[in-house]
């Protein structure tokens, strides 16, 4: 891990711009950033300040858990549950459907915040272990792709088999 240092809450802050680009002129293959977390939560809205993603990104991958789905809109389940009312409409208290994970990927100020021009946008389900949660996680896969994802991840990041499956608009 590399930061500058860590804050009074525990967080790594991130390097500068400037940073970035150095690393970037020494040919590295690649430069992984996390963009910012979750609380532990399966779902989020990003506050104003927040996600800082370099101009020079040239692949964003939003993550939500898949165990967001059903719980209520509350701060106990999902962080910053107000700001995800705000973007989505759903009520406080609701719970939490496919089309309120995809608006929020979907919006603007939502997981498409501060989206680099130039960089591929590939959400990843997340959490998804078992048969229920992979036939919700398609499901919700291609809303994503309704909503301009080229592909979207489907996985469990703690489990060994990280990536299930990868789900891609159709050609024609």
């Amino acid at each position: 891990m590399l930061g500058k240092w860590v804050n009074t809450q525990g967080k790594l802050l991130a390097v500068s711009a400037e940073f970035i680009e150095k690393i970037r002129n020494l040919k590295v293959d690649y430069i992984l950033l996390e963009g910012d977390g979750a609380a532990g939560k399966p779902l989020k809205a990003p506050a104003n300040h927040e996600p800082v993603i370099p101009e020079v990104s040239t692949m964003v991958i939003p993550v939500v858990g898949i165990d967001a789905l059903g719980k209520p809109l509350n701060d106990t389940f999902i962080h910053r549950s107000s700001l995800v009312s705000h973007l989505t409409g759903l009520p406080l208290g609701q719970a939490v459907d496919m089309n309120t994970i995809a608006k929020v990927f979907a919006h603007t100020n939502g997981y498409k915040k501060c989206l680099p021009a130039n960089s591929r946008w590939i959400p990843l389900i997340n959490k998804v272990e078992k048969g229920a949660d992979m036939v919700a996680a398609r499901s919700l896969a291609e809303k994503l792709l309704n909503a301009g994802a080229s592909q979207v991840l489907i996985g469990a990041l703690q489990s060994p088999n990280k990536i299930h499956e990868v789900v891609r608009r159709p050609k024609y």
